[in-house]
Order: C-alpha cells, then sequence, then structure tokens
C-alpha cells in the first residue's frame, strides 16, 4: 500500500516544490515506485521535471474537472520508478473552477485511494496557501511532512499551519499524522540557523528529521534544466541531502509509530 505524503506550508518561499521533486527522485532512485501530485496552480514541480504546462493534456485537472481516473493522469519520467500527476491549470478561471470543484475535499482521496496497490509512496506538492487545494492534499494523505525553513519568520509562521492539520485531523482525515519537519535552506555559518534548529527539536523532538537541507546551488539551478538535483550534480550537498531524507522516511515506515503534535 503507497504511503501518501502532502509535503504542506502556508508559506512560500520555503523550500516546499524543492522538497516534493527532490524527494520524490531521490526515493525513486532508491528503487521505490514513486508518484508526484502537483497541486500547486504555479506547476513548478512540473516544470522542474520538464513539463510544459501548455502542451499537458492529462493531469490535475482532468481529475478534478473531468472525473478522469487519476491512473489516466499519470506521465512517465526520464527517471525509472518515479511518475507524475502534473499541473496543467491553463488559466486563472481554470484555477476557479478547481477551487469550487474542491470544496468537495474527499474527491482527491478518492482518485489517489485507487493508486495505492501500483506505487510505494505518492508525494502531493501542495499550494504555499491554506485554501481548498492544500486542504484537500491534507484529507487524501497519511501524513503532511513540514519543510520550515532556519530563518525567523518562516519559523514563527507555522504555527498557524499546525492548527490547520489538526482541524483537518478532527474533522474529516482522524488518521492523518506529521511525517516530520524538515529544516531547508539552513545556513550552519549563522547563529539563527542553529537557534532555529535547536528549538524546533526542543519542541518537537523526533519529529524533526535528523537530515538538514542547506543552501545549495544545485537545488537552485537543477530546476531551470528541468531535472531533480540527484541528476542534474548527483554529488552536490543538496542532491545528498534529499537522498538522506530518503533514507530516513523509509526507515521511519518500516518501525512506523504513529507521529502526532
Amino acid at each position: 500500500m503507497a504511503r501518501k505524503i502532502a509535503v504542506a506550508s502556508q508559506k512560500g518561499g520555503v523550500g516546499k516544490t524543492t522538497t516534493a521533486v527532490n524527494l520524490s527522485a531521490s526515493l525513486a532512485v532508491a528503487e521505490k515506485n514513486t508518484l508526484l501530485v502537483d497541486l500547486d496552480p504555479q506547476a513548478c514541480a512540473s516544470v522542474a521535471l520538464d513539463f510544459n504546462q501548455d502542451l499537458l493534456y492529462r493531469g490535475v485537472y482532468e481529475i478534478f474537472m473531468r472525473n478522469f481516473p487519476a491512473s489516466g493522469s499519470i506521465h512517465e519520467t526520464e527517471i525509472p520508478n518515479l511518475y507524475v500527476i502534473p499541473n496543467n491549470i491553463w488559466s486563472n478561471n481554470a484555477e476557479d473552477e478547481i477551487m469550487r470543484t474542491s470544496l468537495n475535499r474527499t474527491m482527491l482521496a478518492r482518485s489517489v485511494e485507487e493508486l495505492d496497490d501500483d506505487y510505494e509512496y505518492i508525494i502531493m506538492d501542495s499550494p504555499p496557501s491554506m485554501g481548498h487545494l492544500m486542504v484537500s492534499a491534507l484529507v487524501a494523505a497519511d501524513s503532511v511532512l513540514i519543510p520550515v525553513q532556519a530563518e525567523f519568520y518562516s519559523y514563527h509562521a507555522f504555527d498557524q499551519f499546525i492548527r490547520l492539520v489538526k482541524t483537518v485531523r478532527l474533522s474529516v482525515n482522524p488518521d492523518l499524522e506529521i511525517e516530520g519537519f524538515l529544516l531547508t535552506m539552513y545556513d550552519e555559518r549563522t547563529k539563527l540557523a542553529h537557534e532555529v534548529e535547536s528549538d524546533l527539536r526542543r519542541r518537537f523532538g523526533r519529529l524533526v528529521f535528523k537530515t538538514v537541507i542547506p543552501r545549495s546551488v544545485a537545488l537552485a539551478e537543477a530546476p531551470a534544466s528541468g531535472k531533480p538535483a540527484i541528476t542534474f550534480d548527483g554529488r552536490s550537498a543538496g542532491a545528498q541531502a534529499y537522498m538522506r531524507l530518503a533514507g530516513e522516511i523509509v526507515r521511519r515506515r518500516r518501525s512506523r509509530v504513529k507521529s502526532r503534535v
């Protein structure tokens, strides 16, 4: 059965899409059959894997608006074991339609549930806002991975998001877990980064991944090539960090203990 993980944060610019793309690619390289679902209307995850929004005829739009089965919207990538349901919302009008449709917050959950036996991991990249598409991802997920940028504003903004996770758990998805908090854009030279890490680990203990994602040129440059970091520059610090994160997630799944806050 697939482990369905929503990568989510209400704040933009914290490495959410970078994490969704590179974690998915790293799991695939580790020979885990993985599906990435791009729920962000900006389609950055799709672009990062070299999918051109304007040329796509199957994707998230068809699932929400045309009742297509999720299996009919899956695309292969150049990486073995990595598949994508890209975002192909072409206009603001289409986005508005999907927002209205996603008020039915179990639609996505039903769609991805049919893929349970086909993948080991389903990673969902959600929009950087606490709207209906993000809630749909949390309803469909087994767990949520929360990127936390090692800077003041990002760290102090995510308490509101945790309240949303608790609300979804109480109202519609009682089994929703915290997969973990992931420190991103970490600059070990700064005192603030160490202070944020120390406080996060003090508050949430084992829910904070041991892996931290450093600031990395390869992570910044890889999307322009249409490749994840592991195939763009596999020896880079960023690519290696996401391989370690994939390893942590696989090990956690083997010895799963329900993780809540």
